[in-house]
């Protein structure tokens, strides 16, 4: 079946949009320099990038960047990296240095880490939280840490030695 080559490609904006965060701009400023709306470019500009992140998969197939191929041309002779280390053995002026291999973990846990993030594997991480997140957050954990108090107060009342001295109820601010 015939792939659809336009759904593959990027558009102009989209194109300069990734341009211009390639650059270290924000998705405000890039949207707006990419030509986005005014009205809103910081949502305009996310909207195209989560349309340019759907498209990443197909375009890297598209210039030949299967799968298979990474795994079989990258990721695997990277998982198996290895360094050689030279170490010198002797007193002053009678030194040998001799020369062995070690796993090179840094560049196998980097193409672990490309791995996990060209398959998705890693939780989002551009959440974006607002302040009733984390009021309901902390609301919850204070639900909490109040269960746990009851807890060991009746397991002090069973006590003969006390298991907490104060409590202290925080307040409201």
């Amino acid at each position: 079946m015939a792939q659809n080559t336009s759904a593959v490609r990027l558009s102009p904006k989209q194109r300069k949009l990734v341009q211009y965060l390639s650059k270290g701009m924000t998705i405000t400023a890039a949207a707006l320099k990419a030509g986005y709306t005014e009205k809103s470019p910081g949502q305009a500009g996310y909207q195209a990038l989560k349309t340019v992140r759907l498209k990443i998969p197909d375009i890297m197939n598209k210039q030949g960047l299967s799968d298979q191929l990474l795994i079989k041309n990258y990721l695997k002779p990277a998982l198996g990296a290895s360094t050689t280390r030279y170490v010198t053995i002797g007193r002053k002026g009678h030194e040998t240095v001799e020369e062995y291999e070690d796993v090179a973990w840094d560049a196998r846990l980097r193409a672990l880490d490309m791995a996990f993030k060209l398959k998705g594997s890693y939780a989002p991480t551009n959440i974006q939280h607002t302040g009733d997140i984390i009021h309901e957050i902390t609301v919850l954990e204070r639900a909490k840490a109040a269960g746990s108090l009851e807890k060991i107060r009746a397991l002090q009342s069973d006590s003969e030695t006390p298991l907490i001295a104060e409590v202290v109820e925080p307040t409201e601010e």
